[in-house]
């Protein structure tokens, strides 16, 4: 095999795996995104059932930003177990896992098709050249 037709496959199988790469990625976050607002769906909703007068409040704080808020909510995660840097707050870490698996098998099949479809070519090219 010549050295363009090797850069071409290089290339080539870069742009692919880049190309999956944005995919997942854009899967990833996605996936972030909804989860992030069925968690928040779900604590307006617990906060309702208790006390309905609390509806409009609840909403309103997801509009602004306030630090004594951010601040007190953290403090009660914590007290809870959930702290900042945990992996398994909200308990996504395993979906985050599944995906992550995922995209590495993906690439990892990937790299090996265009590693075998070089290695074929090469092979055909040499039995060729021998016959």
């Amino acid at each position: 095999m010549n050295k363009k037709s090797i850069k071409i496959w290089l290339f080539s199988s870069f742009i692919y795996i880049t190309f999956f790469c944005l995919i997942f990625g854009g899967f990833i976050y996605k996936q972030s995104e909804n989860m992030f607002y069925e968690k928040t769906a779900q604590l307006i909703a617990a906060g309702v059932n208790i006390n309905f007068d609390i509806e409009q409040d609840l909403v309103s704080s997801l509009k602004k930003k306030n630090e004594i808020d951010i601040n007190k909510g953290k403090e009660i995660l914590e007290k809870y177990g959930y702290i900042e840097d945990s992996k398994v707050i909200f308990n996504i870490h395993n979906e985050f896992n599944k995906v992550l698996r995922g995209s590495v098998i993906l690439i990892a099949v990937l790299f090996f098709y265009f590693g075998g479809t070089l290695l074929v070519s090469n092979i055909i090219k040499r039995k060729r050249i021998d016959d």
